[in-house]
């Protein structure tokens, strides 16, 4: 007597809902601080996230580690469009950090597995790996980080790898020409050009 075999297939589909956990990089970050405006939806999902973070990389800790910050330099670059005065920025990343509840993760550097995951993944698939960077990513996995918002098209192709949510982001100035071309239908020079 023969046995019929049958084969059952499980597959299994995980989807996330509720609120995420929200890393942010220093290119992101300046541009939320100096122009707020632009970047709603990313705000209201950090505003609406249980746990935001950033890293000591990118904002510092303290008021000295935050002078040799990523943002602070920038902000305060007189060559870049921002020339913030170092007082005003300081109060600018602290209110920031303070208005929606973005912690710090310090620089401690211990989550090597990751970091070597993180390397040999990305360079295996010709993505470009800058020692802060992986740093910074292998720290907003350790703390849960599922959703990462970076200018930096490598940093988002890294966090992607771990599998984290990261949707493109454009600077202030991508952002508010990509506001022009969704209300007006073009870019803003292209729009209201003169005709000669």
């Amino acid at each position: 007597m023969e046995i019929e075999q049958n084969i059952i297939r499980i597959q299994r589909a995980t989807s996330f809902q509720g609120e995420r956990c929200v890393g942010i990089d220093s290119g992101a970050l300046t541009s939320m601080i100096y122009n707020e405006e632009a970047f709603q939806k990313q705000i209201d999902s950090i505003r609406n996230s249980l746990f935001n973070f950033s890293h000591e990389e990118c904002v510092g800790g303290n008021k000295i580690k935050i002078q040799n910050s990523e943002v602070f330099k920038v902000l305060t670059n007189k060559k870049k469009k921002y020339k913030l005065e170092s007082e005003e920025a300081i109060n600018k990343i602290n209110e920031f950090l303070k208005k929606y509840n973005i912690n710090v993760i310090p620089d401690t550097r211990t989550n090597w597995k990751i970091v070597n995951d993180l390397y040999f993944r990305g360079k295996k698939r010709n993505i470009e790996v800058h020692p802060p960077d992986v740093w910074i990513i292998a720290d907003f996995k350790s703390k849960g980080v599922n959703l990462v918002y970076s200018n930096n098209k490598h940093f988002r192709a890294l966090c992607k790898l771990l599998g984290m949510s990261a949707p493109d982001f454009f600077t202030d100035e991508g952002q508010t020409n990509k506001m022009y071309w969704d209300v007006f239908g073009g870019h803003k020079n292209k729009k209201f050009k003169k005709k000669r």
